[in-house]
């Protein structure tokens, strides 16, 4: 937002957190924000009005924390894919509760998205290489093998789709 007469360098900052480049400088650190950035205190939810600072506050916790920040945009996962298939349309329409499913989905989405940022899983062999760790970890561990062996039948995890997780290497050339 910019103020004063033609080419006037003057700014107050821009009208959202997320395209302010003055909020680094222009951040002021608030009682809520230190209740928020605080890891002894237990709440963990952030409620207020619109334009109250909500985004500017999780923003600069982010930039300050960036190894204990995982930020999950809803926009980029399929919700909308998986909310429009036909049998998810049909199980509704028969008033079957959809909760559960969404419950397990989301769990699933946030500890993929944990164990992505903890252990740097940003490409395929990242990904063969967390899991070839696991395995081993848990073949030392009789009480852990029965999860292990349905993560290994399932045909998708990490984005890992139509293939198996223990593959050497992917079907065809193409990597994720």
């Amino acid at each position: 937002m910019r103020t004063g007469g033609r080419g006037s360098n003057f700014s107050i900052g821009g009208e959202q957190a997320e395209a302010d480049p003055l909020l680094l400088e222009a951040f002021y650190e608030s009682d809520d924000y230190l209740t928020i950035a605080s890891k002894e205190d237990r709440r963990c939810f952030v409620i207020a009005r619109t334009g109250s600072g909500k985004s500017a506050a999780l923003q600069r916790l982010e930039e300050e924390n960036t190894d204990h920040v995982v930020r999950v945009s809803p926009e980029d996962l399929s919700l909308n894919y998986i909310t429009n298939l036909g049998v998810m349309r049909h199980l509704d329409e028969l008033e079957v509760s959809l909760d559960p499913l969404f419950i397990a989905l989301w769990k699933h989405v946030l500890l993929v998205e944990l164990i992505r940022h903890r252990y740097k899983v940003d490409s395929y062999s990242a990904k063969m290489t967390f899991l070839s760790t696991l395995r081993e970890k848990i073949k030392r561990d009789p009480g852990k093998k029965s999860p292990w062996n349905t993560l290994r039948n399932s045909r998708i995890a990490f984005g890992l789709k139509r293939m198996s997780v223990f593959e050497k290497s992917p079907r065809n050339s193409k990597r994720r």
